[in-house]
């Protein structure tokens, strides 16, 4: 049987490289519990989600769909900005 060959999935915030969007979700959700409030990846998967991190970082699954349905329309990762920047 013949493997697909896996796409490589960059996270859009540090140098950080997946072979599924899975383990990228599972990158971002625990960086995200673990960095400071108000980190980089909170407020990108905040913006993203439009939910706060609480209803999205033990939803591994759902977060790595939502991901890989965004990726594949776009080829690209949004820009997500902190609302407090300029």
């Amino acid at each position: 049987m013949r493997r697909k060959n896996k796409e490589i999935v960059t996270c859009p915030i540090v140098d950080y490289q997946s072979q599924s969007f899975l383990a990228l979700a599972e990158h971002m959700n625990l960086t995200a519990l673990n960095e400071h409030p108000g980190g980089e990846h909170t407020i990108w998967l905040e913006g993203f989600f439009k939910v706060s991190l609480e209803q999205i970082c033990h939803h591994d699954k759902k977060v790595a769909l939502k991901l890989q349905s965004y990726w594949k329309k776009h080829h690209s990762w949004p820009q997500i900005r902190d609302e407090g920047d300029t």
